[in-house]
């Protein structure tokens, strides 16, 4: 009697036991395919190293972090009146090819494509990987960019439309990078004043009428690596010196 009722209690510890395997295998698959759900839903507007460190330490991507990094900005010259005679499908489809192209650049010299603000792109290079020479990958990226334009613009011509025109301006300094934002919506992005400086820069493009504008900060740690000459000294918007 013994053994039969001992034989029970086993026979029923097993099923219990059972019963937890199956449902800890059946959250680990749900779990699983909820991972790769993300991935693949996010992985074509966040930066893959991004993804990585949030499923690795996902407390730590919360808080934000001073770092020195270069920023980019680039924008159409004209897109307004570019648009404003097209239909729909022809403006998206021109952009999508614009901006597969300028991305494409960006990457390739390690850059982030933080992110699209109407027909202009916002890039930085030094997040969320360290990148000791980010400010030269943000001129090289720069440079890359007007040899992509030019393909660009013939693809264009090729379809009977108007070429773009763009201005890029790259500043290096320290910022505050993370996860930024509300629990309804968070980006991962840097600001500071250096992300206000690269924009002016960019702007300032029109008034010089050239097509990349650098910051001094930038030019020194190119390390005469690549050709430039001094246009100017500018109070911009939002500092009290000029650079």
């Amino acid at each position: 009697g013994d053994l039969a009722d001992s034989f029970n209690s086993m026979t029923r510890a097993l099923q219990f036991a059972y019963e937890d395997i199956k449902s800890y295998a059946l959250r680990a698959a749900v779990s699983q395919k909820r991972e790769m759900k993300i991935r693949n839903v996010f992985q074509k507007y966040v930066p893959n190293q991004v993804i990585e460190q949030f499923f690795a330490a996902p407390d730590a991507m919360l808080s934000g972090e001073e770092r020195a990094l270069a920023i980019l900005f680039s924008d159409i010259r004209g897109f307004t009146t570019f648009s404003e005679n097209l239909n729909s499908q022809i403006i998206v489809e021109s952009l999508n090819q614009y901006f597969g192209r300028m991305v494409d650049v960006i990457m390739k010299n390690e850059g982030v494509v933080d992110k699209y603000i109407g027909d202009a792109i916002m890039a930085i290079f030094g997040a969320p990987l360290v990148d000791e020479d980010s400010a030269y990958h943000a001129v090289l990226s720069a440079f890359g960019m007007m040899e992509q334009l030019a393909e660009f613009n013939r693809w264009q011509q090729d379809r009977g439309r108007q070429g773009f025109k763009i201005g890029v301006g790259v500043d290096y300094g320290r910022v505050t990078v993370g996860n930024i934002g509300s629990e309804q919506k968070m980006d991962y992005t840097v600001i500071g004043d250096r992300v206000n400086l690269a924009s002016r820069l960019e702007g300032l493009t029109k008034t010089y009428r050239e097509p990349i504008l650098i910051s001094e900060s930038v030019r020194r740690h190119l390390k005469n690596r690549v050709p430039c000459r001094m246009v100017d000294r500018v109070q911009v918007a939002g500092r009290s010196r000029g650079v």
